[in-house]
């Protein structure tokens, strides 16, 4: 059943009054695409999160140029929240944005409208130097508050509800709808998982917002790392943490899956591999865990795998698929010209695994190129039966709007 916006809102204002009807679904598992593919000349369309069950199909000669996120709209924004509509919709707005410019005003706009909401203590606590690349990699982490408490910034339970509806149009300024819808779905199910650890997201900027001058957005908790630095000639939107907990879950009677879109195109990518391109895509030595993943910003391994070029036209659509679930989070106008800079390169990149590429058993993967890094790993749900992805997009040469050639005290002191 498709949910219609009166539908959600209703689920909604349920939630609001402190009855839930969020719910685990169990076992997360996913069964076929959840990305819904149209052939040309129709536009090829990625539908970040599932709602209701796709239509199967593949968009061939699909290029990071005509890729787009789309939201498939729903607004778990406020289930745990407690934002208004306006800030629940943001993120489809924040997909127009036309040009890089436009989008780097819009920001800058949204970023000096929540600070001038804050006290003068909370202000003082969500502002860093843009050079602090120490501060920058030591302060975000997958792990949940109570295991890892480096994070700077506004705390998202510190914010009365004016401020947090301006925190989330900031989110939104940055991200595409796909990538705003995702996060939403990140802190309901979060707030599934741990209850009232909602409260532990936090906003911080490295550098004044401006339109001329760089700054770093740094958004993350438990499960979830945003990195968007832009302004003046810098633009990255890594690095990129981004998984979920549970995997599936349930409002108001609709199954809501976050990560769809991501699962299924990189599991399809390695699944689609005959025996001997899957051998070739092995990885030498057992990869247990993510390589570059918080507070390791410097070491990236020697490329090896199996080359995009040795693939078949369909598998080259999804490694592009792949990459554009990461950097494609980000608003059109901010991931358009990594995205470009990705494909140039791509003859250059290598896939690889480790463990298995099972999607019920411990699985690591990755698309490795010159510049894009992006990893996938299943990791054991604690105390309990099943699987969740802990994953991370980097980008060589620009992580954090500065790089990493200097190596943060942090990653020394490990």
């Amino acid at each position: 059943m498709n949910r219609t916006p009166a539908m959600i809102g209703a689920a909604i204002a349920v939630l609001i009054t402190g009855t839930s009807l969020l719910a685990p679904l169990g076992t997360a598992g996913a069964a076929g695409p959840a990305a819904e593919w149209f052939r040309p000349p129709l536009p090829c369309v990625l539908v970040k999160a599932r709602l209701v069950p796709p239509r199967s199909g593949f968009c061939r000669g699909t290029s990071f140029h005509n890729v787009q996120k789309s939201s498939a709209s729903f607004a778990v924004s406020t289930v745990a929240l407690g934002l208004s509509p306006a800030a629940a919709d943001a993120g489809s707005a924040a997909g127009d944005s036309a040009a890089d410019a436009d989008t780097v005003a819009s920001a800058a706009t949204a970023a000096d409208e929540f600070l001038a909401l804050l006290s003068d203590e909370q202000r003082a606590a969500a502002i860093f130097e843009f050079t602090d690349l120490d501060g920058k990699s030591a302060s975000w982490s997958n792990f949940e508050q109570s295991e890892f408490d480096g994070r700077q910034g506004a705390r998202f339970g510190d914010l009365d509800a004016d401020q947090k509806d301006a925190a989330m149009a900031v989110l939104a300024s940055v991200l595409s709808a796909g990538g705003y819808e995702y996060v939403q779905g990140a802190m309901a199910a979060e707030d599934l998982l741990i209850p009232g650890n909602i409260d532990e997201y936090y906003l911080a900027f490295y550098g004044e917002p401006s339109t001329d001058e760089p700054w770093t957005l740094q958004f993350g908790g438990h499960h979830l790392a945003i990195h968007i630095s832009l302004g003046g000639d810098i633009l990255s939107v890594s690095p990129y943490f981004q998984g979920v907990q549970p995997v599936v879950f349930d409002v108001d009677g609709t199954a809501v899956e976050p990560m769809a879109s991501d699962t299924n195109h990189t599991f399809g990518l390695f699944e689609s591999l005959d025996d001997e391109h899957l051998a070739a895509a092995e990885l030498s030595g057992f990869v247990g865990d993510l390589v570059m993943g918080p507070q390791i910003d410097t070491g990236y391994p020697e490329p090896e795998g199996l080359p995009y070029t040795q693939l078949t036209a369909d598998q080259q659509d999804l490694v592009r698929a792949v990459i554009a679930d990461w950097v494609a989070d980000a608003a059109p106008g901010l991931a358009g010209p990594l995205l470009e800079d990705y494909e140039s390169q791509l003859d250059d990149t290598v896939i690889g695994w480790s463990m298995s590429i099972d999607r019920e058993t411990p699985a690591y993967m990755r698309i490795d190129g010159p510049r894009v890094w992006i990893e996938w790993l299943n990791r054991a749900n604690p105390g309990e039966s099943g699987y969740h992805p802990h994953t991370v997009y980097r980008d060589k040469l620009i992580d954090y709007g500065t790089g990493t050639d200097v190596v943060p005290d942090v990653v020394e002191d490990k």
